[in-house]
C-alpha cells in the first residue's frame, strides 16, 4: 500500500469512527463533514504539504469531539 493510500485509509477510519461516535446526531455529522470539506479544500488550494494536510483534515473531523460531554456538564450545572 502506498503512503497516499494509507493516509486515505486512516482518514476513512477516523471519519467512520466519528460517524459512529455521533450516531443519532445527524446535525453534528453534517457539521464536522462540512468543516472537513472546507479544511481540505483550503489546504489543497494553499498547496499545503501532504503531512500537514493530513493533520488539518484530522483536526477538522475531531474539532468538536468533546461537545456531547460539555453539553451534559453545562446542563447539569444549569439545572
Amino acid at each position: 500500500m502506498t503512503k497516499g493510500a494509507a493516509d486515505m485509509a486512516s482518514m476513512s477510519q477516523l471519519t467512520m469512527a466519528m460517524v459512529t461516535l455521533y450516531s443519532g446526531d445527524p446535525k453534528r455529522v453534517q457539521h464536522f463533514m462540512k468543516v472537513y470539506a472546507f479544511a481540505k479544500m483550503i489546504a489543497e488550494e494553499e498547496q499545503i504539504g501532504s503531512k500537514q494536510r493530513e493533520i488539518i483534515e484530522a483536526a477538522a473531523l475531531v474539532h468538536d469531539i468533546g461537545i456531547h460531554a460539555a453539553e451534559k456538564k453545562d446542563r447539569k450545572s444549569v439545572v
